[in-house]
Formats: C-alpha cells, sequence, structure tokens
C-alpha cells in the first residue's frame, strides 16, 4: 500500500494517512504492521517516537510525544502535546531572502488613499437586513438603466447585503464586528463610489457609520434612506466614470485568501496551491 501514505517532508518521523487504514495493515514506509486504525487525513508514525521526543511535519516541530509511540502507532491528540514554553522552534530559519525581481505593473484604477483597485464597481452598501431588497432592486435598475450603462470605465453596480443590522446590541463585539465590515467593503479599491441604503429605525443607524469617520476619502460617498435611488447613482456614476485604469507595481495589488474549513489535507493541497500562486507574484 504505498499509494495510502505521504510523507511531507524528509526529516518528518511521521506520515499522512490518504485513505483508512485497518489495524494489521503493511505499508511501504513504515517498518511494521500498524499497531491499530488510523483514520484518513490523521498523522502516525513512521518509527517509534519516544516520550518527550519532537513530533516533526513539514521538516517543522507540530509538538512533543506525551508518551512512547509505536512506529505506525496514530498520532492525535491523546499522545501530542506542547512542549515548555522555553524550547527553540527553530522558526523561518530555513527561510531564503531571494534577490529582488524586476519591476512588474498592472493597469489598475488608482484611488486617493493610494489603493489601485483591478476593477471600477459602485457599491450599493445596506446598514440593515431590511433593506437588502432594495439595494438588490437599485442595483438591477442601474444595470438596465441607458444612461448609467453608457458611462465609460464602470464595470458595474454590486448589492452587498447582509442578515443584521437590527435586533442587535449597539455595544458588543457584534456590532463592532458589523461596523468595522462595513467600513471595509466602503474602503474597498474596487469600488469607484458606495451608495449606503438604511432604513430608518435599525440599530446600525447609518448616521453612525457616516458620523464615525468618512468611509471614503475621495469623497464618492452617498447615503438614502430607500429613495432616489438612481438619481443619486447617476450622480455618482459621473464621478467614478472619470477614473481609468493607469500603470501600477504588482506590489499594489492585495491577494485574498479565504479558509474554506480546514482539514487533514489541507496542508497537502489547497495551502501549497496558493502558496505557489501567491509565490507567482511575490
Amino acid at each position: 500500500m504505498a499509494d495510502a501514505i505521504i510523507r511531507l517532508h524528509a526529516t518528518d518521523n511521521l506520515v499522512i494517512a490518504l485513505a483508512d487504514l485497518a489495524k494489521g495493515a503493511t505499508l511501504a514506509g513504515v517498518p511494521v504492521p500498524l499497531p491499530g486504525p488510523v483514520p484518513r487525513g490523521h498523522k502516525l508514525a513512521a518509527r517509534a517516537i519516544a516520550k518527550g521526543e519532537t513530533v516533526l511535519r513539514y521538516g517543522q516541530s507540530i509538538g512533543q510525544a506525551t508518551e512512547d509511540i509505536p512506529a505506525g502507532g496514530h498520532i492525535h491528540s491523546h499522545n501530542l502535546g506542547m512542549g515548555p514554553h522555553t524550547t527553540d522552534y527553530a522558526i523561518g530559519e530555513a527561510a531564503t531572502v531571494l534577490p529582488p525581481l524586476p519591476a512588474r505593473e498592472f493597469m489598475g484604477y488608482h484611488r486617493s488613499d493610494g489603493q489601485v483597485g483591478t476593477r471600477n464597481y459602485i457599491g450599493i452598501l445596506t446598514s440593515v437586513n431590511c433593506s437588502g431588497s432594495v439595494a438588490r432592486f437599485i442595483a438591477e435598475a442601474a444595470e438596465k438603466d441607458p444612461v448609467l450603462s453608457a458611462m465609460p470605465n464602470l464595470d458595474g453596480f454590486v448589492p452587498i447585503v447582509h442578515n443584521t443590522g437590527c435586533g442587535m446590541s449597539g455595544v458588543n463585539e457584534g456590532y463592532d464586528t458589523l461596523m468595522r465590515t462595513l467600513k471595509g467593503y466602503a474602503r474597498n479599491a474596487n469600488f469607484g463610489g458606495i451608495l449606503l441604503v438604511g432604513l430608518g429605525c435599525e440599530v446600525m443607524q447609518v448616521p453612525d457609520l457616516v458620523g464615525q469617520g468618512r468611509l471614503r476619502p475621495d469623497g464618492n460617498f452617498r447615503y438614502m434612506t430607500i429613495q432616489k435611488g438612481l438619481e443619486v447613482l447617476r450622480e455618482m456614476a459621473e464621478v467614478a466614470s472619470h477614473v481609468a485604469r493607469a500603470p501600477a507595481p504588482v506590489s499594489k495589488l492585495i491577494i485574498g485568501l479565504q479558509c474554506g474549513g480546514s482539514d487533514g489535507y489541507s496542508g497537502i493541497t489547497a495551502n501549497p496551491a496558493l502558496g505557489h500562486a501567491s509565490d507567482l507574484l511575490v
């Protein structure tokens, strides 16, 4: 069963099970039959590991054995723990400084705060879930509007909706998180303008959002309470459409990586792929 396990680094003293392994299974790379079953995606000892010995994965310490682990033994929370705080894990010692690359550029939209966007949308942001449908209707109408569709340099209109903003305390972590998230959307470099749509009775009040600091440094920000949607968008689109793509260094690109729920294979499949994709830019 040579294809049933994988060793991630030559110095690792463990391997990863690529399938559910039964007790007594014989594996290439493990000197004895397995003393017990090992679930798919879990770790097992490639050789005997003594109590207190460092356990290596990716060639890096992931902890210490809390008991003797026989060759082929399942390595998990029952026999793996953290070492003393004084332990030197040699983090970053293998890092290699690469020579600088020639400057590369892309054509982007330069914003007044120094950010550079790859798109030029107008966002329709909602302060509360109750105004979500209105934001969608405004975006749909804007896409069909002949005046707006004729504007140059605009990629479209994006409704940004959520399911909160009301029925919540205005002084807790949830409120702060929502405030921070809405501001993050409003300041995203891919938006040439933001229309904020509120209802009026929500906890996340439009005046609170606006009053705690200008959401956009370029001033192309408006808000309304479910009225005058297309009229306001036409005024904003006129401003946003005057921004054209211009050369920008690759260092201005912001790469977002999303965690989709880590499992035993994340470090084998998705993480290296994302790392390689990032390396191509960096």
